[in-house]
């Protein structure tokens, strides 16, 4: 005589495979929500300092053509003055040298700005380039 297994034998191993899968399920959504939130935090952090590195790269770089340019034109400013009492008078006749000294190279004509306004302490428009129509008027 065979004997059978009960019926409740069957329901025992159904609900503990259901156990393990919901456990599976729990701790894979837990892992991708870590995952997400690693993510978003490293996403945020690297953003914050690209930020930070743009910014700091055009404040050298503004530093950088400000030197240039005051280095540059130092040394015609200290001779116009000296010669001349007035140097906003002095600045003026000497536009074109101003220019060409801020020139990259003699070939090109390019400047190491793409375009300069040069005012006095009591804000007159001293020089611009390129001329523009509203610097003229």
């Amino acid at each position: 005589m065979k004997q059978q297994a009960p019926d409740n034998a069957v329901t025992v191993t159904a609900q503990s495979g259901l156990k393990k899968s919901s456990i599976v399920l729990r701790l894979s959504f837990l892992y991708i929500v870590l995952m997400l939130v690693n993510m978003s935090i490293f996403w945020f952090a690297s953003r914050s300092n690209q930020m930070r590195l743009i910014a700091e790269k055009a404040t050298m770089a503004a530093q950088s053509i400000s030197f240039e340019v005051s280095r540059r034109l130092q040394p015609l400013l200290d001779k116009t003055i000296s010669k001349n009492k007035d140097p906003i008078k002095a600045f003026v006749h000497n536009k074109k040298a101003f220019v060409q000294s801020l020139q990259l190279s003699a070939a090109d004509g390019k400047l190491i700005l793409p375009s300069l306004r040069v005012f006095s302490t009591d804000m007159q428009m001293l020089l611009t380039y390129p001329e523009d129509k509203i610097a003229c008027s």
